[in-house]
């Protein structure tokens, strides 16, 4: 995708979401620039393993004795007999539910019909303490996707949800862990799900400047993340932020600049331009946790940013930018932040503020220099 252009989703799925609550940065950088990067051996290993076990289920194939072969081996005694009327890799398409916003998309590892339909998802782990419990499998995403979609074609008033972990080290082994959830109970959760959904849609069409990212996450798994360099901000007591090349095409093409062509591009043309003055940018100063005294010239960010929260709520029909649908305000109030900037000053925030947990990337962006203090 070139970086000037912001194409939006056109799926999600268990995983797309799961990253977003953790990271919308980077789950902008990874679903809506298409950054997905080589796949980790784990993910690798983890894929042969399910492949074996699709073998079995479909032909009656035994793993073998391969390293996948020994970690699916151990948990076929967890899996129905051949006789059994189920399906494999069932992809949600088979379950279609009517009145989406947006195509979710996933296969379901194995399902098998009945007066309580059952999912099975395979897991591949290198500890037990990883898998899930079944309290914690009774609110996974990922599971209460597949058993919306399939309560949706069926008269079911329950579904069983089941996981089965597959030890990778040896001595391989297996557990399974199954729950029985209420359809009231999986509609619920899934509301909340759209919710989050509902955010993404408005996230993926906002320049990547907008986003919100999540510094805790960073380090997630052991292992930095792969986009942590074009994506953080660096900030001492004082100190300018540096902004990737893509972040300031971004914030070229949104203020109407337009990229000149080099000097010696232009006199290969016979068009020698003549040299201009370049207008020094509005110089900003944010003081983020810093204590401001009373009589000094430094405006809060909040009245700063006042005139373009209200032109939000406007065009939204909202008394408060909170209130605007599926949180989207905020994402709003982001682009215009960094549309139209702020008078050249001295603004104070608080990072414990709504501004700041909302909107901290796009106020960085249009910031010259920034001062920060301690909390």
């Amino acid at each position: 995708m070139n970086d000037e252009e912001i194409a939006g989703i056109s799926h999600v799925s268990a995983t797309s979401i799961k990253l977003f609550k953790n990271c919308q940065r980077r789950w902008y950088e990874t679903y809506v620039l298409d950054q997905r990067g080589e796949s980790s051996p784990a993910m690798r290993l983890g894929s042969e393993v399910h492949e074996l076990l699709e073998e079995y289920l479909l032909k009656g194939t035994k793993p073998g004795a391969s390293k996948a072969g020994k970690i699916a081996s151990a948990g076929l005694k967890y899996l129905p007999k051949r006789t059994k009327n189920y399906r494999v890799e069932a992809s949600l398409a088979d379950f279609p539910r009517p009145g989406l916003p947006i195509l979710f998309k996933g296969f379901i590892d194995l399902y098998i019909e009945g007066d309580v339909p059952e999912i099975i998802d395979h897991k591949t782990t290198s500890n037990f303490r990883y898998a899930l419990t079944a309290e914690q499998l009774a609110t996974d995403t990922q599971m209460i996707i597949y058993a919306a979609h399939v309560l949706a074609n069926v008269e079911a008033e329950e579904v069983s949800l089941t996981h089965i972990a597959y030890l990778t080290k040896a001595p391989h082994g297996a557990q399974r862990t199954t729950v029985t959830v209420t359809r009231e109970a999986v509609e619920e959760q899934f509301a909340d799900i759209l919710l989050t959904v509902a955010e993404m849609i408005a996230a993926s069409t906002a320049p990547i400047i907008t986003i919100e990212k999540n510094n805790t996450f960073c380090w997630s798994y052991g292992k930095i993340c792969p986009f942590y360099n074009q994506c953080q901000v660096t900030m001492n007591n004082i100190g300018v932020k540096n902004m990737s090349d893509k972040q300031l095409a971004v914030l070229d093409k949104l203020r109407g600049i337009e990229k000149k062509k080099p000097m010696v591009e232009a006199l290969n043309e016979g068009n020698a331009p003549t040299p201009a003055p370049t207008p020094a940018p509005a110089q900003v100063t944010l003081f983020v946790d810093v204590g401001v005294l009373k009589g000094d010239p430094i405006t809060r960010v909040d009245d700063a940013l006042a005139p373009l929260v209200n032109k939000v709520c406007k065009s939204k029909g909202a008394d408060h930018i909170a209130l605007v649908a599926y949180n989207a305000g905020y994402h709003l109030l982001s682009s215009l932040i960094v549309e139209e900037g702020l008078p050249a000053g001295e603004y104070a925030v608080d990072s414990n503020s709504d501004f700041w947990k909302h909107c901290s990337t796009a106020l960085c962006g249009v910031a010259t220099k920034i001062v920060r203090g301690y909390k």
